[in-house]
């Protein structure tokens, strides 16, 4: 047994297994080799393990910090969304009640409109009425004025003849 191993504890675990079972010694050394990759396996196992979890955790870690960040990129968002939406609503208030004072301003125009149309179509009848009324009273009166024309001429010539007939007796 080499010095430096100066008690079983200290030795590899191949060492150890090779003194309880004594085996030709090319066999001890496969089976020592054996136990040594066996470990250097588990310790290599062991470390991939571990190296594994932390990179999980890791990229959890990461994870929750990107879900986070794009949750407060999104509450802003929302929240920009909200106020424009706000806004529009106010608009659209705003042009609501201009929408409905300019329609009922129309719709007061509109009767106004129809009502002075009327006034000048009763004018117009009026104006019509009366031109036809005068025009009648005119013919009347030309017929009145031939007539005593027509009269005066009668007379006239009634006259002449009577004149001429004194003259002549």
């Amino acid at each position: 047994m080499p010095a430096r191993w100066q008690n079983r504890s200290m030795m590899p675990r191949s060492a150890q297994i090779a003194l309880l079972y004594p085996i030709p010694l090319t066999r001890c050394v496969q089976i020592a080799a054996g136990v040594e990759h066996s470990q250097e396996l588990a310790t290599l196992r062991e470390k991939s393990l571990a190296a594994a979890e932390q990179l999980k955790n890791s990229h959890q870690t990461e994870i929750e910090s990107l879900t986070a960040s794009h949750q407060e990129g999104l509450d802003t968002q929302v929240k920009s969304l909200e106020k424009q939406i706000s806004s529009l609503k106010l608009d659209l208030t705003a042009t609501q009640d201009s929408h409905s004072k300019a329609k009922a301003a129309l719709a007061v125009k509109t009767e106004e409109a129809e009502s002075r149309k009327a006034q000048v179509e009763q004018v117009k009848k009026d104006t019509t009425t009366a031109h036809a009324a005068a025009i009648s009273e005119k013919e009347v009166a030309l017929e009145d004025v031939a007539k005593q024309l027509s009269n005066a001429q009668k007379e006239l010539a009634d006259l002449n003849v009577c004149r001429v007939k004194y003259i002549l007796q």
